[in-house]
């Protein structure tokens, strides 16, 4: 049985879940290294991260590193941010399997008939608006940076609105805690956010991000060209 050899590249990533989903999905132990780099600068170039490696993840805040090193589909090109490489031919090539699970996820709820708060401005925020555009669905974007803080964001803010839907495509150290209604639903890119997964439930809909997470490595084990292994 051919050994399998996977990376993760991203800050403070101690925390992740990825080689568990991946040994989920292969049902078989299998190798996988965490490239935890504080900064751009420190992380090595594609070719000594492949010296051991068939397949390389990318998380928060490095999926606009490698754009101009690797070779995109006219499909990904817009994302603007990828977050799965592989090496083939001596090339290296990129995708966001993010996307296809934002798509199969807000389909799957039917989610096009909520009215849309999109929480963040990084990579995963303009990932989402890109799929909002090419669907022309209405959304509202909110973050830091444009409206202060978004604990402003609350029943005063939501409670004119019918069955809310907010997005939380912020990083990992934004915490959410301002009020919500009943009847909105808080869709968390996140997974195992302990400050919202213990709080957020007993207020409204809180979907968690393993879900997302799940989808987007089955889908990079396809790109990989994995599959075969599972």
């Amino acid at each position: 049985m051919e050994k399998i050899s996977l990376a993760l590249l991203g800050k403070d990533i101690a925390h992740s879940k990825s080689r568990q989903m991946y040994e989920e999905i292969f049902k078989r132990s299998i190798s996988y290294q965490l490239f935890d780099y504080s900064s751009e600068n420190e992380i090595p170039s594609l070719d000594i991260m492949f010296s051991d490696i068939q397949g390389l993840s990318i998380t928060a805040p490095y999926k606009k590193v490698f754009l101009d090193h690797v070779v995109l589909s006219e499909k990904i090109k817009p994302l603007e941010a990828i977050n799965c490489i592989k090496k083939k031919d001596n090339a290296f090539y990129g995708t966001n399997t993010d996307y296809e699970a934002i798509v199969k996820i807000f389909n799957k709820n039917d989610f096009h008939k909520r009215e849309i708060f999109l929480l963040g401005s990084g990579s995963m925020a303009h990932v989402t608006k890109c799929f909002f555009s090419l669907n022309n669905i209405k959304f509202t974007q909110l973050s830091r940076k444009e409206n202060g803080p978004l604990e402003e964001l609350d029943l005063k803010t939501l409670s004119k609105t019918t069955n809310p839907l907010i997005i939380n495509s912020c990083a990992r150290n934004f915490i959410f805690d301002g009020s919500l209604p009943s009847n909105s639903t808080f869709w968390d890119y996140n997974y195992s956010h302990k400050a919202h997964s213990e709080r957020l439930p007993t207020l409204c809909n809180y979907l968690d991000g393993l879900e997302m997470l799940k989808l987007q490595a089955i889908s990079a084990v396809e790109f990989w060209g994995l599959d075969q292994e599972f």
